[in-house]
């Protein structure tokens, strides 16, 4: 009973000791905005940071009681601790034998682990994926972006004369906001947008944390400001001299920087929804298409269904196809296992370069572009999925083959007509992904007659490519031909469809607009 008793204690002490611990690992963690460390409760809409800081706690607890219980059971120690064999000492340490007190062991490394703030822990990961699947920090540093980028062309006269109406000094004129970007009039016009735009803000008592956070440097923003004020307004009145006009220039450049950091970490705090949030950051001349593709591992699991229900209808089709047409004394039969093991085969050629694809377009949308298009960005993507799906193809084809003289570069070479295809599939991916920058269909109707314009032209063009990359295979693997061909042109049809990206309206609004 004892052991019993000791045991729950352990479980449930240890629970809260986990939650204590891996509650503080999520808040404490130190995060860069704006190449400043700020913490992660400021950068996460309001109510999801707690929610997400719970669910790291609960899936930390859970792995604690799964260690203690199952994969590295306590008991067996907690037994041996209660229950000795005999009252001899020395009997009842031997009793004690080093495969039970591995368990503990292993139980403190955890806890060592859940306060070791280091790259090399593996614990950390997963406050990773906790930290992406709640948008921390990538929704405030999306937003910072494109405040960075952000221009001043749909600033209205309105705006125009509150900024210059709220300086000490008279250091910003109207025709500034129409300057060239890299000029200090314009800079400092922009200091005085985002300024203005802060302190609105500040007068809310639901923004007081923010303005009281020493790190976000909210006073150190106010006497930045005002003495940046009086720099402008001295250099406008003497005459050009371009070390103090460069001086003055990283004043603005560190000043906007901080304004970005702050205005970013409140705007995602208090916006209701993502709606509104880049309705917020249209209206300061942001340009949301910036602004990287969300949720993106929705869209590998969304191309990795349409490749296994492709797999299952296409084969079944080829199979008709070939008995009916070709009439083999040997006719292919219906729902057979090789449809799951070549399900399989096309996801890993197909979803493992795309995610790389998505990882690649995720990276190049953190610094600011202007273009709708970048067709270099498209054929860079194309060729390095052409190699990794040609690997994939050649590991699997090999390997599956149970050759004890395998080759990776005779494989790699053998399987380099099935990379065309996956590659090219990538490519057009990565060109979808900034589809969003253009007009959505106005409805249902014209969202499917685009996705069957899209199915369609890619399933002719799998076709020809699979009929180019099986024509050396011998005549009596016709029916593997008719089948690869086929259930490509399946695969690509339904990635095609799926193949659509979009980011909600409100994220296109012009700056002005807004």
């Amino acid at each position: 009973m004892g052991s019993e008793v000791a045991f729950r204690l352990v479980q449930v002490a240890g629970a809260i000791l986990t939650l204590v611990l891996a509650s503080r690992s999520f808040t404490a963690r130190v995060l860069t905005l704006g190449d400043e460390p700020t913490l992660p409760r400021y950068q996460a809409p309001k109510g999801l940071y707690g929610l997400g800081t719970a669910s790291y706690a609960l899936i930390m607890a859970l792995l604690y009681l799964m260690l203690v219980t199952v994969w590295t059971p306590l008991r067996p120690l907690i037994d041996a601790v209660f229950n000795p064999a005999t009252a001899d000492a020395a009997a009842y340490l031997a009793s004690i034998t080093a495969g039970l007190v591995v368990p503990l062991m292993v139980i403190l490394v955890f806890f060592f682990l859940l306060t070791w703030e280091s790259p090399l822990n593996p614990v950390l990961v997963l406050r990773g994926v906790v930290y992406n699947l709640f948008a921390i920090p990538r929704r405030a540093q999306d937003v910072y972006t494109s405040l960075r980028g952000a221009g001043l062309q749909g600033v209205d006269e309105v705006h125009r004369k509150a900024c210059i109406a709220n300086l000490l000094a008279d250091s910003l004129a109207a025709e500034d906001f129409d300057r060239s970007a890299d000029t200090v009039e314009y800079r400092w016009a922009r200091a005085c947008l985002l300024f203005g735009q802060i302190q609105g803000y500040a007068d809310q008592h639901s923004y007081h944390r923010f303005f009281q956070e020493p790190s976000l440097k909210w006073g150190q923003i106010c006497i930045s400001f005002n003495e940046t004020s009086e720099r402008v307004a001295n250099w406008k009145r003497a005459e050009p001299h371009y070390t103090k006009t460069l001086e003055l220039i990283e004043k603005l450049d560190q000043l906007v920087r901080w304004l970005c950091r702050l205005l970013a970490c409140i705007v995602v705090y208090g916006s209701p929804n993502e709606e509104e949030m880049w309705k917020t950051v249209a209206r300061l001349g942001g340009d949301p298409r910036q602004v990287r593709l969300r949720h993106t591992y929705r869209h590998l699991l969304l191309f990795s269904a349409a490749i296994v229900a492709a797999v299952a209808v296409g084969r079944e089709v080829s199979v008709v196809v070939y008995n009916v047409l070709f009439q083999p004394p040997r006719p292919l039969e219906h729902f057979a296992f090789d449809t799951v093991r070549w399900s399989l085969y096309a996801t890993s050629m197909y979803v493992v370069p795309m995610a790389v694809v998505f990882v690649a377009h995720a990276e190049a949308y953190r610094s600011p572009r202007n273009p709708a298009r970048y067709y270099g960005f498209y054929a860079l993507m194309t060729l390095i999925c052409f190699v990794i799906s040609t690997s994939m193809s050649a590991l699997v084809f090999g390997l599956s083959a149970n050759d004890t003289q395998f080759s990776f570069a005779a494989s790699f070479v053998g399987s380099m007509r099935f990379g065309i295809l996956p590659a090219l599939m990538c490519g057009y991916v990565a060109y979808q992904m900034d589809a969003p920058a253009l007009e959505d269909p106005k409805s249902w109707r014209d969202e499917l007659r685009l996705a069957g314009i899209r199915a369609g032209t890619w399933a002719v063009l799998a076709l020809i490519i699979m009929l180019y990359a099986t024509d050396e295979m011998p005549l009596e693997s016709e029916g593997l031909r008719v089948t690869m061909t086929i259930t490509s042109g399946f695969v690509s049809a339904l990635i095609a469809a799926a193949a659509r990206f979009r980011i909600q309206a409100a994220q296109r609004v012009a700056p002005g607009d807004a």
